[in-house]
């Protein structure tokens, strides 16, 4: 984490996650649009989004009752549960009670949840992969979702969010 005039950026592996200057219009674009196809809004799960900050988008719809965020790495919750400046930045979405964070790899998470495990919506909020990966990355998430297709009840329209994600790291260059 680097401060420099008032500006958060966070590294994980060298790699920039955020800049606290214009997060906004990631999240916002990550959130909002698949809020707004979606139909039932109630039960949520982030694939990563460890910081919080989708979740505080997401707690902008009242009708929200749950946000479960699978995130692999412990110390970025902890830093953005516990750090103030953090907090401010998140609106304290992590110490919402609608909000459960589980410390485990995202693939796994999917792999082996129950049955009952029926999402309404979600998001994947993972790092960018490096170029190499991300194709590869990327597919493998929809091919993973795709093949649990019973515990998390992937109808037309989340699949569509998935695949308007797709679109945009396409079109951008990141696949």
């Amino acid at each position: 984490m680097t401060i420099r005039d008032g500006v958060y950026k966070l590294f994980l592996n060298g790699s920039i996650q955020f800049s606290s200057k214009d997060e906004y219009r990631y999240h916002e674009a990550l959130v909002h649009p698949a809020m707004a196809v979606v139909g039932h809004r109630k039960k949520i799960l982030i694939l990563g989004g460890g910081a919080g900050i989708a979740a505080r988008e997401l707690l902008k719809y009242p009708e929200v009752e749950n946000i479960t965020i699978v995130d692999l790495d412990p110390a970025v919750a902890e830093l953005f549960r516990n750090n103030k400046a953090m907090r401010k930045l998140n609106w304290n979405s992590l110490l919402s009670p609608k909000v459960k964070v589980i410390n485990q790899d995202a693939f796994k998470f999917i792999e082996n949840s129950p049955a009952e495990s029926n999402y309404n919506l979600i998001l994947i909020d993972l790092p960018d992969p490096q170029p190499v990966f991300a194709r590869r990355a990327f597919w493998c998430i929809a091919n993973t979702m795709a093949s649990v297709n019973a515990p998390y009840s992937l109808n037309k329209k989340c699949m569509l969010c998935l695949t308007i994600f797709t679109c945009l790291l396409l079109a951008t260059g990141v696949l």
